[in-house]
């Protein structure tokens, strides 16, 4: 094993012949930048390249522990070291992670039961970290924030907490190299932040970049997108590690994606993260409880109640600065909000209203579409259906969607997708609460 800029690793004679692969060659840290060098036959199989890490200047990872250093990346790639079916080992691991990793690592195979998890990533030393949490007035969190409907629905949802918002450089959305579309962006989040009174912290990283996805999407059957279907809250937990343990955080939120009645299975789910915890800090699922429409209407309720500021709210798949009012995420967003007789445009959707309407059935009607997507529109209609049953008004131009059959649309990825019932991932939280609308389901 190469040599590490991290001191006082543990060191056994004739460890080589003991041990199997280390996963990691050699760990590089420049003050706020953290570099790692991947066992080079994994990283040749797996990834794109190695791993880097870079916060904001007050961030000195030479402060963390070497076991603290190596979370970000460890929990980017403990999936796939799990599908891999081998066994590969670090010096040491966080013992509060290394636990917490057992149960996610079951709520994984729950999930996708046809899938081999037979990898193991072994530490040969466990650590007990700590950290001094952070003091003031009101409670403080830790929020990932990307400034779409769940980031932002979840950051008013706890308002009246002081909330550091996290937001990442180097997603899909937000490739490393456009700095000028990053450069806005950043705009975008400090002003958010600083209208509602909370603090921003940055990360660029190639957390997403570096996973090689037509090798990890195509590795078997039941996990065709990687990051969403096998990562999500386990790589930005150890993403962001560092960051909560140095300033003190002791709780991440990580708003939702989904809700109790998404049939299909999923890596953002509150069975994987709320068992996450390392170091005293622990991950919770925020808002679980609502679907998007839902977080639509509780977003505009909470404005309305609480006289805020109308957020601008981006949610565009494409690689731009504001909403392309095109693509699905866009198309079923403004549809959520004109459902709710809500302006699209005062929430950054700039777009005539009647185009809007016009275009939206359109791409429904013509368009594939994602699984997703169509339960989205499944509660769109519900929605309106009550509307109608209690007798109340309805957008004239949106009577269609009453009549629409959404067994029809055939969703492009729903045959590689076995059906769940998130009901019976209970047993690994069972502290959670389900909603009452939803207590007749459980078994």
């Amino acid at each position: 094993m190469k040599n590490t800029l991290f001191c006082g690793l543990l060191c056994v004679a004739g460890m080589a012949t003991i041990y199997s692969e280390d996963l990691i060659e050699s760990v590089i840290i420049e003050r706020n930048k953290v570099t790692v060098e991947v066992n080079e036959q994994f990283k040749k199989k797996y990834l794109m390249g190695n791993f880097f890490a870079e916060y904001d200047e007050d961030i000195d990872l030479s402060k963390l522990d070497y076991s603290v250093q190596i979370m970000p990346f460890i929990m980017n790639a403990i999936s796939i070291v799990w599908i891999s079916g081998k066994t590969y080992y670090v010096d040491s691991m966080d013992k509060e992670l290394y636990s917490s990793l057992k149960t996610v690592k079951k709520v994984l195979k729950q999930l996708y039961k046809k899938t081999s998890w037979k990898g193991k990533l072994i530490p040969r030393k466990l650590v007990s970290n700590s950290f001094v949490p952070v003091k003031g007035k009101k409670e403080k969190v830790a929020l990932l924030f990307s400034g779409g409907v769940d980031s932002t629905a979840s950051s008013l949802y706890h308002r009246e907490k002081d909330q550091l918002l996290i937001t990442a450089w180097g997603h899909w959305d937000l490739p490393l190299h456009d700095k000028v579309l990053w450069d806005i962006r950043v705009k975008h989040f400090k002003k958010f932040a600083a209208a509602y009174g909370h603090t921003n912290t940055f990360i660029r990283s190639n957390y997403s970049s570096f996973l090689n996805r037509p090798v990890l999407d195509t590795l078997v059957p039941e996990i065709v997108s990687w990051r969403i279907f096998a990562v999500e809250g386990i790589g930005w937990a150890g993403l962001v590690a560092p960051i909560l343990l140095l300033k003190g955080y002791p709780v991440l939120l990580h708003g939702s994606t989904i809700s109790w009645d998404f049939p299909f299975p999923a890596a953002a789910n509150p069975f994987i993260d709320n068992n996450l915890k390392f170091a005293g800090v622990k991950l919770e699922h925020d808002l679980f409880d609502y679907n998007r429409l839902e977080k639509c209407e509780l977003l505009a309720d909470m404005v309305k109640k609480g006289h805020l500021e109308k957020p601008f709210i981006r949610v565009c798949e494409e690689k731009v600065v504001y909403n392309c009012c095109h693509c699905q995420k866009c198309v079923r967003t403004i549809l959520e909000l004109i459902v709710l007789q809500e302006d699209p445009r005062t929430y950054g959707f700039s777009i005539d209203l009647d185009k809007a309407i016009v275009e939206t059935r359109k791409f429904i009607e013509d368009s594939p579409m994602v699984s997703t997507t169509v339960w989205h529109l499944g509660h769109i209609k519900n929605y309106l259906l009550k509307r109608e049953k209690e007798g109340k008004e309805i957008h004239p131009d949106l009577s269609w969607i009453l009549s629409l059959d959404l067994s029809q649309k055939d969703p492009y990825d729903v045959r590689t997708l076995g059906k769940i019932n998130w009901l019976d991932f209970i047993k690994f939280l069972p502290s959670i609460k389900v909603p009452q609308r939803f207590q007749s389901q459980v078994k």
